[in-house]
């Protein structure tokens, strides 16, 4: 009787099956990688991470104090060569200053000789009071203009200044005949207290051969000294 009730009570239902698609091998190692990455990002979060950071940092450290080192290094450096280039400029500028004082100690020296020469030439003092022509030279240059000096003096005791006028006269011959001429700017103009020296230089013709240059002192007018000398 029990058996019969069965099938009423417990009716026969269809059974219900749910179908999953399988997952392919590589998305299974997809998913394995993932989860290890999951990992491995959480321990370096949890302290492993905190060493590499903190090691990268002192390095950080060390490279920026290095490069702080170089660069004043480098200033160093640099201060340096500025200096030297400072010191050798100052040295040139020194030694062209040093030459250019030798050279007017040179033009010096030479111009005292060429006075104490001049001088050593002079002819004895009479004695007699007056106006002299105490020296007198004529050279010749390479550009055959010729360079002359005079010297007049004037022989007194504390003599006052006396204003003279000099004549230079230049004689020889020119195309076989005598020929003779004067400074271009005529009489030159002096004041002589003890003594006065003057010098110029006198451009003759191309064709004429000088012999002999005279110079005259003439005070108002009238011939006080006059002196010749042979070219």
């Amino acid at each position: 009787m029990f058996w019969r009730t069965v099938p009423r009570r417990y009716p026969p239902r269809a059974v219900q099956v749910s179908v999953c698609a399988a997952w392919a091998p590589p998305w299974r190692w997809a998913a394995l990688l993932l989860a290890a990455a999951v990992l491995a990002a959480t321990l370096w979060g949890l302290g492993w991470g905190d060493a590499t950071m903190q090691q990268l940092r002192q390095e950080r450290d060390a490279l920026r104090e290095r490069v702080t080192q170089l660069e004043q290094s480098l200033h160093t450096v640099q201060a340096a060569a500025d200096a030297a280039r400072t010191l050798q400029a100052t040295q040139r500028a020194a030694q062209e200053q040093w030459l250019a004082v030798h050279r007017a100690i040179e033009a010096e020296n030479h111009r005292l000789r060429e006075d104490l020469a001049f001088f050593e030439r002079l002819i004895p003092a009479s004695g007699a009071p007056g106006l002299s022509i105490r020296g007198l030279q004529a050279q010749k240059l390479a550009s055959g203009e010729w360079s002359w000096q005079v010297l007049v003096m004037q022989s007194a005791k504390n003599p006052s200044p006396t204003r003279v006028q000099l004549a230079l006269t230049f004689s020889g011959r020119a195309h076989g005949k005598p020929w003779s001429a004067g400074l271009a700017s005529g009489l030159v103009p002096l004041e002589v207290v003890q003594y006065v020296r003057r010098q110029g230089v006198f451009r003759p013709p191309a064709n004429a051969v000088l012999q002999q240059v005279t110079a005259r002192v003439y005070l108002d007018g009238v011939v006080r000294a006059e002196r010749t000398i042979p070219l």
